[in-house]
């Protein structure tokens, strides 16, 4: 099958095998030759004429088996040998020119075939890794492919489709691509195929770009497809790209049901303002409709995911006043309930911050920390005020000192405020499995 592994690259693999092996490469070339040493003397009186006969096949199996070093290697030590042992007289340096010839003939020679060979295992390994990366490109892919020939057999199918239709690929392959089609859907799309591979102009798409897949447990499966025609090693058909379209629309679907949701959380915040301000004393509306305000941003932070950054929270919040904020550069992402609720402390806190404390004068600063504790469990923030008026507790107790102490203990594990006279502070430790968990560091202010 085309794109499928190719069986006589993987007849090579075990050659390939060898040559990473680098050591038993050596030692299979030492042995090849000491075999045709041994075979030239076992047929001396059949080679006599011949020196260097035996020697080849070793060299040759060298280079395949180990490379061109190896080879080498092999075209060397027969060399030493057929000199050394073969022509006379034995055991001496002492050539005549006819041997110093025929060795070096047998060394040109024998190099060519050494050469020839590495560039042929170079080339099947080279062949052969580039099949090995198209395979795993193909398998990497995020959706299904499939190669279909003229008369709509399966000839290929990835990792992807496998998950997708509850096929294994052995199932597949071979098979009408109908297979895969609702039956009552079959006769059409194999007419439809049917024209699209004999279009031989520019071969366009005559087939739906979304369609309805069936699974092999007979589920259907909503698909969009891509085709482009292919024609490659005698091969001619098309390569398909297939679509899960079931996780798209489901998120569609979400987002439509949270665009009404926030529509409609928008319109009853409307309305409990125009109330508040119809009804609520001078005084206090204030402080609640800027509470509304603080619930409405943080909704819209939430708008695009069900969770949110405490540090978005924090710069909705603190607009305007960022030069004069420090922070530590960590973060953490809240649930709903509790983005909500942090929200409305530090809405608190800022409030406090601009009519008696540290935002209230330009050089006052506002140092926060977040940090994850050493049980990594629980999740500490503090607010610290500096450079601001001369601070003193307050002697009644308020709406604001609910939210910072009452709302707070509904998802604290603890809740500390103190009024030294050079600042405010005030400290939250939280359970991270019941607010969220740390987000990545962001760059300090």
């Amino acid at each position: 099958m085309i794109l499928s592994p190719d069986p006589f690259l993987r007849r090579f693999e075990p050659i390939r095998q060898v040559r990473r092996r680098r050591v038993a490469a050596y030692l299979l070339a030492t042995a090849g030759v000491a075999v045709a040493t041994f075979l030239r003397f076992q047929f001396s009186g059949l080679l006599a004429p011949v020196t260097f006969t035996t020697f080849y096949p070793a060299i040759a199996l060298a280079a395949l088996l180990g490379g061109a070093w190896p080879g080498t290697l092999a075209l060397l030590l027969s060399a030493l040998a057929a000199n050394l042992l073969i022509m006379q007289p034995r055991f001496t340096w002492v050539l005549g020119s006819e041997a110093m010839v025929s060795t070096l003939m047998f060394l040109i020679s024998g190099g060519i075939l050494v050469v020839l060979i590495a560039l042929l295992n170079d080339a099947v390994d080279r062949i052969s890794q580039q099949a090995e990366a198209t395979q795993q490109i193909l398998e990497a892919q995020p959706v299904g492919v499939m190669l279909v020939d003229e008369a709509g057999i399966i000839n290929f199918v990835n990792s992807r489709i496998e998950d997708l239709f509850g096929y294994s690929r052995a199932e597949l392959s071979g098979q009408a691509v109908e297979i895969l089609i609702p039956e009552g859907m079959r006769a059409g799309h194999a007419e439809a195929l049917r024209r699209y591979m004999g279009g031989r102009d520019a071969r366009r798409p005559r087939v739906p770009r979304e369609f309805v897949g069936r699974s092999k447990g007979g589920a259907d499966i909503p698909l969009d497809i891509g085709l482009t025609p292919f024609e490659a090693f005698g091969f001619t058909g098309a390569l398909a790209t297939l679509t899960d379209l079931r996780e798209s629309r489901a998120l569609q679907r979400r987002e439509v049901v949270a665009d009404e949701i926030r529509h409609r959380a928008r319109n009853l915040l409307t309305i409990v303002q125009t109330l508040a301000r119809r009804t609520l004393p001078r005084d206090d509306q204030q402080a609640f409709l800027g509470m509304l305000e603080t619930i409405a941003r943080t909704q819209d932070v939430l708008s695009a995911e069900i969770t949110a950054p405490l540090k978005g929270i924090l710069e909705d919040e603190l607009r305007g006043f960022a030069h004069q904020i420090d922070d530590d550069g960590y973060d953490l992402r809240l649930s709903a309930r509790a983005a909500q609720d942090f929200a409305l402390i530090i809405h608190e806190l800022t409030t406090n911050a601009l009519k008696y404390g540290a935002l209230s004068r330009p050089d006052g600063r506002v140092e926060i920390t977040c940090r994850r504790e050493a049980d990594e469990r629980s999740f500490t923030f503090i607010w610290k005020e500096l450079r601001g008026p001369k601070v003193s507790p307050p002697t009644r107790r308020g709406f604001g000192s609910s939210i910072l102490q009452d709302l707070a203990r509904g998802f604290a594990t603890s809740v500390e405020w103190d009024y030294p006279p050079d600042g405010f502070r005030y400290e939250l430790r939280v359970d991270l499995a019941r607010v969220g968990e740390v987000a990545e560091p962001h760059p300090a202010r």
